[in-house]
């Protein structure tokens, strides 16, 4: 019985070890990129080409991604939302926006010179960004990513979604930085 138990606890802790290596090299494998639409959400599907197959089936569910493998099958599937949103992107350095309170609008200083003084402010932390509605990817962590980021009110960051090197890329940092860090 306890030899039983103790066979599978190893066969676990293997598993685990394949998805961590799996994960950890995630930018080497292939990934198919399925972008779905429902009325009510759209997500990513992401299929990763493994080079070995799993010996056990699992659905690993956290928040709202879902990591799933089947057994003697060499993918592994992910899922994840993408958001409809409109969101906000901060304009720095601060110091070179001017606020003109009569047309409610931002303009950056060298074409704020031709303003009257009277007419213009400088610009608060508060009013200097620019707003865009898109679809966004929601990012995790914004360790080393030298990128645009958009967030909303609660300071969430995004990034938009594309299907091209650089958002392949910052997926699979986000999606292990998730599955580790989480």
């Amino acid at each position: 019985m306890i030899l039983a138990h103790n066979l599978d606890e190893l066969k676990s802790l293997l598993l685990f070890y394949k998805v961590y290596h799996m994960l950890y090299h995630l930018k080497r494998f292939n990934i198919t990129l399925k972008h779905q639409t429902s009325p009510d959400a759209t997500w990513l599907d992401l299929d990763f080409d493994l080079p070995f197959s799993f010996e056990t089936s699992f659905v690993f569910k956290l928040e709202n991604l879902t990591l799933q493998v089947f057994k003697g099958v060499a993918t592994l599937s992910i899922t994840l939302p993408l958001y409809h949103t409109s969101l906000k992107k901060a304009l720095i350095p601060i110091k070179d926006y001017y606020y003109i309170p009569s047309q409610n609008q931002l303009m950056h200083k060298s074409l704020a010179i031709f303003i009257p003084t009277e007419l213009k402010r400088k610009a608060t932390k508060n009013e200097c960004f620019v707003e865009k509605s898109d679809t966004y990817f929601k990012l995790y962590t914004t360790f080393k990513a030298p990128i645009e980021l958009w967030y909303d009110d609660a300071k969430n960051f995004y990034y938009p979604y594309t299907d091209d090197e650089t958002f392949r890329s910052l997926l699979t940092q986000q999606l292990f930085y998730y599955f580790f860090q989480a």
